[in-house]
């Protein structure tokens, strides 16, 4: 079992090292399992081509994808509540990411207009 971890925010583009772990995986032979402890730790973009990489990697059962605080398991088996299910997790965790967002540009916004 290797261990991979890393300090980078799921929310930006730029992860060097969620790229070099995302090669790690996509270079290997036998079928693996991908663990992360929740969807929104892996990406917080429902666009981000690695994602979906992975995704379709584990549907062809080449790789499994477990999300064990989300009890989410992405395999070739998965029905299509479950898939609907992992989107869902996905877009959630990209609404949580905006909404922060929208919550500072607002803070800021009334900072400047009392200055």
């Amino acid at each position: 079992m290797q261990v991979c971890s890393f300090d980078e925010s799921a929310y930006t583009d730029n992860r060097s090292e969620f790229d070099r772990i995302i090669d790690l995986i996509l270079a290997q032979e036998e079928k693996i399992v991908v663990c992360c402890d929740k969807v929104d730790r892996l990406s917080r973009n429902v666009f981000d081509k690695r994602i979906s990489i992975l995704y379709e990697k584990a549907l062809c059962d080449q790789i499994e994808m477990h999300f064990v605080s989300d009890g989410q398991i992405i395999n070739s088996r998965i029905s299509a509540v479950e898939k609907f299910q992992f989107s869902i997790s996905l877009g959630l965790a990209k609404y949580y990411s905006d909404a922060i967002s929208d919550n500072v540009k607002r803070a800021m916004e009334s900072v400047y207009a009392h200055d």
